[in-house]
């Protein structure tokens, strides 16, 4: 379950980061609260990516999942870079970059949680039905249970 989705600024790069729910307050609210445990999970998305663009090769857009290691008490960016956009109908090619902390670690998938699986793919359904990436950056697929919770729901920065 995510508790917000959010934009980079002016879309650059283009893409949007998923906020997940668990560990969300123990790890990132440092006993201050969901509403400080958000925003730092935000900083904490763009600054990483901000700061590690350069380690990116080129791609279309991405999809980022902001999560938490609760026994390890760590940060983690998942980030899904997707190449090939404008293949509107085709199956584009997909990267994955993990980050603890701010660091991008290259190691091995061993899984993926229901809920990443889920998401990539309901994002996957709604790009074939866009325009265009920017007309799939204005808007956003319908996640059902998994959908960000209200009161923080959906953040634009």
């Amino acid at each position: 379950m995510f508790k917000a989705r959010y934009l980079l600024p002016d879309f650059k790069p283009p893409g949007r980061i998923y906020v997940s729910l668990s560990g969300l307050e123990q790890v990132f609210g440092r006993g201050k609260g969901i509403e400080n445990a958000l925003s730092n999970a935000i900083n904490y998305g763009t600054k990483t990516i901000t700061d590690n663009k350069n380690k990116f090769n080129i791609f279309d857009f991405f999809i980022g999942i902001i999560s938490s290691d609760t026994i390890k008490l760590e940060e983690n960016l998942t980030l899904f870079t997707h190449h090939d956009f404008y293949i509107q109908h085709g199956n584009p090619k997909v990267s994955r970059h993990f980050f603890r902390h701010k660091y991008l670690l290259s190691e091995k998938i061993e899984y993926l949680d229901e809920d990443t699986i889920t998401l990539l793919y309901k994002e996957n359904e709604f790009r074939k039905t866009t325009e265009s990436l920017e007309d799939y950056m204005r808007r956003f697929p319908y996640l059902g249970k998994l959908e960000p919770k209200r009161g923080f729901g959906e953040i634009f920065v």
